[in-house]
């Protein structure tokens, strides 16, 4: 990711679109093979245990897209189809509350990392966006899910949204402890990543989804 322009960027996000798998590589699942292994790299669970696991203030359920998908539906699906690894994503719905990745992650490392939500960098009634990072990752969350400017409320100036100090702190926390920070937003976002990149450039870094390359069209 290093001194490469916004072009060479996006040529190399297909190749360079990779799943959050730190500390698994002594982990072989029961189906997985030392020569032939598929990785997963964006899937969502979640739980009807609305109890144990409780949405988000301002979601229902019927707000979910399927009364629930568990991780047990999740690794009948994924060994029928010679998936041995899985990178589950929080689902917005249950917010900062991480209970539900960290409980299936736990049951079964060996087949499971997962991406993380921290909290807003400029509320200052949450925790700080690097102690939230070190501590999700001790329970095996080492990707953390970012929105690019133009799929977020406006932060800072137009070209330089994440010109914060909260930002710094999250992509050095991630070159010290190895954890990537996956940026969920548009083409017109690269730029600043890569801006950002140069800064830090041990700092593992995710374009999810292709950074929407077909998708977006809106004007500057």
């Amino acid at each position: 990711m290093r001194n490469i322009n916004r072009r060479q960027w996006i040529l190399s996000a297909g190749a360079g679109l990779i799943s959050s798998t730190r500390n698994t590589r002594n982990h072989e699942g029961p189906t997985a093979s030392k020569n032939y292994r598929i990785v997963d790299a964006h899937v969502h669970v979640w739980s009807s245990n609305f109890t144990r696991y409780p949405l988000a203030p301002g979601f229902e359920p019927k707000d979910l897209w399927l009364p629930s998908f568990s991780a047990e539906k999740l690794l009948k699906k994924a060994h029928s189809s010679g998936v041995t690894r899985m990178n589950l994503i929080q689902m917005t719905w249950y917010g900062l509350d991480h209970s539900y990745i960290k409980d299936v992650i736990a049951s079964d490392p060996a087949h499971f990392v997962g991406t993380g939500i921290i909290p807003a960098v400029t509320d200052v009634a949450l925790p700080s966006p690097d102690k939230t990072m070190v501590a999700l990752s001790k329970k095996g969350i080492y990707a953390f899910r970012i929105r690019g400017r133009s799929n977020r409320p406006p932060l800072g100036r137009r070209s330089r949204w994440m010109d914060h100090s909260g930002f710094d702190k999250m992509f050095k926390t991630g070159a010290e402890h190895n954890l990537a920070l996956s940026f969920l937003m548009g083409p017109r976002d690269i730029p600043e990543i890569s801006r950002m990149c140069e800064s830090f450039p041990e700092t593992p870094v995710i374009l999810d989804h292709l950074s929407g390359v077909h998708e977006d069209s809106s004007p500057e």
